[in-house]
């Protein structure tokens, strides 16, 4: 099954069930953190006080789970800001 943006933008999450996606739970998205941190060369603690919305929910324990993760990023066009440069970033 073909999916198409605007799909995907109506039903999120469920537009991508089909594809074996599925919720990220509170131990998923601290597995994620503590992949994401080294990468970024930012501490969990740091990473954890920069998730959005129903992300910040889930971890907090407030909600079973979520559906994506946001971060808010500093970004500029040289890559992204976390105090030491790590490359460019592609967005």
């Amino acid at each position: 099954m073909k999916l198409t943006l605007k799909q995907f933008l109506l039903e999120g999450g469920k537009a991508t069930a089909h594809l074996g996606t599925s919720r990220a739970s509170q131990e998923d998205i601290k597995s994620v953190l503590k992949f994401l941190a080294p990468t970024l060369e930012m501490s969990y603690d740091d990473l954890s006080n920069r998730i959005l919305g129903s992300g910040r929910l889930t971890l907090m324990g407030k909600q079973k789970d979520s559906g994506d993760l946001d971060l808010a990023l500093a970004i500029d066009m040289q890559g992204i800001v976390t105090g030491k440069q790590i490359g460019r970033a592609h967005v």
